[in-house]
């Protein structure tokens, strides 16, 4: 077995730097950037114990995100959908089995709850797309 010497490390590890950032101001640049994405608020955080006969509750709060959920929603939607609207879509991202059950209660033909389910998948999607960048 071939040990690396402390100087070849370092030399893979610069070639493999050089390959992303082509100049060093640029690598500085990555570097400044990610410190200062470590040094923003944590999200919020949890501690929970004694969970015993509190399912729902806490079902409650993991299925919301402390709020983050409804937050985000009105972040993309609040000056495109009425209150009932944003109110349906955090409901339907909340406890979806039983959402998409009230749903279709609510429409008269197929036609309409077909277009329904298009609108609404398009606006998860832009659900999506906002929380994961």
């Amino acid at each position: 077995m071939t040990q690396i010497t402390e100087r070849e490390l370092k030399k893979k590890y610069l070639d493999l730097l050089s390959q992303h950032f082509d100049t060093p101001e640029k690598l500085a640049t990555e570097i400044i950037n990610l410190e200062s994405i470590l040094e923003l608020p944590k999200g919020t955080e949890h501690f929970v114990s004694d969970l015993h006969g509190e399912y729902e509750a806490f079902q409650h709060v993991l299925r919301n995100g402390s709020g983050n959920v409804r937050a985000k929603i009105n972040d993309i939607f609040k000056d495109k959908l009425s209150t009932k609207e944003l109110n349906d879509l955090t409901a339907l991202v909340y406890y979806p089995e039983d959402k998409l059950q009230l749903i279709k209660c609510d429409f008269q033909n197929y036609g309409q709850l077909n277009v329904w389910y298009i609108t609404t998948i398009e606006h998860l999607i832009q659900l999506i797309k906002y929380c994961s960048s």
